[in-house]
């Protein structure tokens, strides 16, 4: 895979990873805020479950719908 790299007013800008960002809604992808009280409050999870961050964020915001 390449991945074509070019400058727009001196500043340098992936081509492939925006192509990709524009198609997430068709993947009917959710995608949620986190705040930073929810990075908090995840840490229990992390605790519990061992967890790394990400994986404690996800299931933190997923069932705080």
């Amino acid at each position: 895979m390449k991945i074509k790299a070019i400058y727009e007013n001196g500043v340098l800008t992936l081509e492939k990873c925006e192509n990709a960002i524009e198609k997430i809604p068709q993947f009917g992808v959710k995608v949620l805020s986190v705040t930073v009280e929810a990075v908090f409050q995840s840490r229990e999870l992390r605790r519990q479950y061992l967890l790394m961050t990400n994986d404690s964020l996800n299931l933190y915001v997923r069932y705080e719908e």
